[in-house]
């Protein structure tokens, strides 16, 4: 499996576009380009262009409700306390 994650803040959009442009990429290519083709065959893929919509709206770094998504980031190893926006 391979997950992207683009736009944690919202004031930082290259990588919400540059995962438009690789989802664009995979759709337009498929079974037109080999590489594309092995992709979207054999690789589990998650495309979350933009994780934090509203911060990218504002053009600022926090979401809408002033919480840096990144320093509040779920992962599979940690249970830390979370805060109300990746508590569950």
């Amino acid at each position: 499996m391979v997950k992207f994650i683009g736009n944690v803040h919202g004031d930082e959009p290259l990588g919400r576009e540059l995962l438009f442009l690789l989802a664009n990429w995979l759709c337009d290519n498929y079974m037109k380009d080999p590489l594309a083709t092995l992709i979207v065959n054999n690789v589990r893929l998650h495309i979350l262009p933009s994780m934090n919509p509203d911060g990218f709206s504002l053009r600022r770094r926090n979401n809408a409700n002033n919480i840096d998504l990144n320093r509040d980031f779920p992962d599979q190893v940690s249970v830390k306390k979370r805060r109300g926006e990746t508590k569950h």
